[in-house]
């Protein structure tokens, strides 16, 4: 079916969209815009930065926010770093030590949201400005190579050079990531009773923690 005039063309039914044969649409350019300042639309956008166009991971999510809030939200980096091939495992002691470096340590570039300090790895939910991270984490891994070889007499470089953070796409990319992060000790072991170098931030860890010592 054809017609004049500006939205002519020819047209068929479209399953399943409520529209009979012959309907006409309008072209893309004369449909009506969203032009509220409300959450992306999910036809586009999924609701953790990711684009169903492009295929493509954004990162809307803090900017939304900040965008509500009227302040800045960092974005949140799910971080990773390794002990070097050739160092030993990690003895309890000298995981304290690096638990240690990451609780109580002070930069205002940066706050912690989780981590897990393993016999050979670190990860580290970390929440800093857009661009910081690799600083950040470097910072993390100089300072508690530096107590290790105070404290222990590690020599040599004790961490990896490589490492690794990837931004946090969303609330229930955060809920995941904290939650392998928690878990992490339980899958390498699974018969340990407790494992005092693992950490959330919240009232949801603190229950759990005092779950875990009754």
């Amino acid at each position: 079916m054809t017609g004049g005039g500006r939205f002519s063309g020819t047209y068929s039914p479209v399953a399943g969209s409520g529209r009979t044969v012959g309907e006409r649409q309008a072209p893309p350019e004369a449909r009506p815009r969203n032009t509220s300042k409300s959450w992306p639309s999910r036809s586009r956008m999924g609701w953790h930065g990711y684009c169903g166009l492009c295929g493509t991971m954004l990162d809307f999510y803090p900017r939304w926010l900040s965008e509500r809030l009227g302040h800045a939200v960092e974005p949140v980096y799910f971080a990773t770093w390794r002990i070097s091939s050739w160092q030993p495992p990690l003895e309890p002691a000298e995981r304290e030590v690096v638990t240690q470096v990451l609780q109580l340590r002070k930069d205002a570039r940066y706050s912690i949201r989780a981590f897990v300090v393993m016999d050979d790895h670190v990860h580290v939910l970390v929440q800093c400005r857009r661009g910081e991270v690799d600083a950040v984490i470097e910072s993390m891994k100089s300072y508690s190579a530096h107590r290790l070889r105070e404290v222990h007499g590690r020599s040599g470089a004790v961490w990896q050079h490589e490492s690794f953070g990837r931004p946090i796409r969303g609330p229930e990319d955060l809920r995941l990531r904290t939650e392998y992060i928690v878990s992490n000790p339980w899958k390498r072991w699974p018969f340990i009773e407790g494992y005092p170098w693992v950490w959330e931030a919240g009232a949801r860890a603190r229950r759990r923690r005092l779950a875990a010592a009754s």
